[in-house]
């Protein structure tokens, strides 16, 4: 429940979504209501040392009332919004420095799920741009090992694979972005997607817009 308000601090949580996320439809009990409702005044007792912290009652249901500031995840999301121009790259590198291991991983609720995975790609998402706008500046090489971490990790994320495949090529390790290639291809099973091949095609005719920049700017990696 704390997870939930966390989340969508400053705005009503109805209590149906906290029934969703607490139990599976065949295994909530006929006392659910009285369940939230007391597990709300443990809340507030634990939360009330804090007189910056207030969990109020609506009609339908509660909402956390705290500065968002004090929250990872709202600081995380405030970095990213005002990140732009030169500065961009290394704002959000210091935004995801805010994340310590996956989210969530601590509470086990059936309805948690479908949020961990969300704000997984919520933090993959920033972390892609953040590589595509540092590989475009012209630090392949030195990114080379990171990526090949998440690549591995997240062998379904294909612009991860793509990345990884420019900073070998700009690296001048060639037969290596060729093989992430056909890696990516073997581990999901399916063909890869259209901009994947398009990369591995124009990196087989030696493109030279995929040629290291002799100049950092900001934008996002040619495909």
């Amino acid at each position: 429940m704390l997870a939930l308000l966390l989340r969508d601090v400053g705005h009503v949580v109805v209590f149906e979504r906290f029934v969703d996320a607490l139990w599976d439809d065949d295994r909530m009990p006929r006392t659910a209501r009285n369940v939230v409702q007391q597990a709300v005044s443990d809340l507030r007792r634990v939360l009330s040392i804090d007189p910056g912290v207030r969990l109020a009652h609506h009609t339908a249901g509660y909402v956390l009332e705290v500065d968002p500031a004090l929250i990872d995840l709202h600081r995380f999301r405030a970095l990213v919004a005002r990140s732009c121009g030169e500065e961009r790259a290394s704002v959000l590198r210091r935004a995801l420095g805010l994340w310590r291991g996956e989210p969530l991983e601590d509470v086990n609720a059936p309805g948690i799920a479908s949020i961990k995975q969300a704000l997984t790609e919520e933090r993959l998402a920033v972390l892609e741009e953040r590589l595509d706008l540092e590989v475009r500046a012209g630090r392949d090489a030195e990114l080379v090992p990171e990526l090949r971490v998440l690549a591995a990790s997240y062998p379904w994320h294909e612009r991860l694979h793509g990345l990884l495949m420019v900073a070998l090529y700009r690296a001048g390790r060639p037969t290596e972005a060729f093989r992430v290639f056909h890696d990516a291809w073997q581990a999901s099973g399916t063909a890869p997607g259209s901009e994947l091949h398009r990369l591995y095609e124009r990196m087989v005719r030696n493109d030279p817009a995929l040629d290291r920049p002799v100049a950092a700017t900001a934008g996002v990696v040619p495909r």
